[in-house]
């Protein structure tokens, strides 16, 4: 090889080298996790769209709750933007290799709902007289927190239910089925989520302090993501909902359930709310 064949070969592996490690990861995409449900949809696709839209490859990764985390800890998945950092304390102490960007909404709130119309104030109400709600509490999969905390629960105040579990949007379409038909319902409950306000959703007293009353949603990483992209982690710490904005967002995407479909509304409300975004990205 002359020299000036190796000298040519030289700087542009420079060049290259210089261009890799410029930017946020160069060309690298990265990974979000999500699990299907309504929150985590609206969050993990609009960090998806948003870091797309500022020249950032982003895609989303489908799994359960745990291997989000066990992802995220060994660095195989890049971002999870709706972690409830008391409601997922159980994975968080075991999966810990992470890094905070900082909360997206505070407020949070676990419990178990019924309907307004049924009159009752208090989970001893309902274990008075289990015929009430004909003895079934409906939720999502086990092992959410919601649900951890809801098991918990029943056991604390000796109570025995047939416990159906179905995906969360499976759950919605039961709740609306039962509230147009004025059935009395039990079912597991967070906030912030549209149900409660569109079914009109009460929560139950508690008194086993079984459930999460204040918690915070916040945006998680794996270790060292900062430092790899600090474009996109100062863009996803700026992400942040009040209490109304928040509730007014997810109603927008109650329907939304196919990616297609979620993306198109999370631009509309990103183009109907061009100052709010601005704020994000600056």
């Amino acid at each position: 090889m002359t020299r000036k064949a190796f000298g040519f070969l030289l700087i542009s592996a420079l060049l290259f080298s210089i261009y890799s490690c410029s930017g946020d990861g160069a060309s690298k995409t990265i990974k979000i996790g999500n699990e299907q449900w309504a929150v985590s949809r609206s969050l993990n696709y609009l960090g998806k769209i948003i870091l797309e839209e500022n020249g950032i490859p982003a895609e989303i990764v489908n799994t359960d709750i745990e291997n989000i985390y066990r992802d995220l800890n060994k660095g195989k998945i890049d971002l999870f933007l709706d972690t409830w950092i008391a409601g997922h304390d159980v994975y968080l102490y075991e999966y810990n290799d992470v890094e905070d960007l900082g909360a997206v909404y505070k407020g949070c709130r676990l419990g178990m709902a019924v309907p307004s119309y049924f009159d009752i104030d208090s989970i001893v109400d309902l274990k008075r007289d289990s015929s009430i709600y004909g003895n079934v509490f409906y939720g999502i999969s086990k092992d959410a927190g919601v649900m951890i905390s809801s098991i918990t629960a029943l056991k604390q105040y000796e109570m025995n239910p047939r416990i159906v579990s179905m995906e969360e949007d499976k759950l919605v379409k039961q709740l609306e089925l039962m509230t147009n038909q004025k059935q009395n319902f039990v079912t597991g409950a967070w906030k912030p989520h549209w149900k409660i306000k569109q079914y009109e959703l009460k929560f139950l007293a508690d008194t086993s302090n079984s459930f999460i009353e204040n918690d915070e949603i916040h945006k998680y990483a794996k270790a060292g993501f900062k430092k790899a992209y600090p474009k996109a982690a100062k863009i996803l710490s700026n992400i942040f909902f009040t209490d109304d904005e928040f509730s007014d967002y997810l109603l927008v995407l109650k329907d939304a359930t196919e990616p297609a479909d979620i993306e198109s509304k999370i631009r509309a409300w990103m183009k109907a709310h061009p100052e709010k975004v601005a704020a994000w990205v600056k």
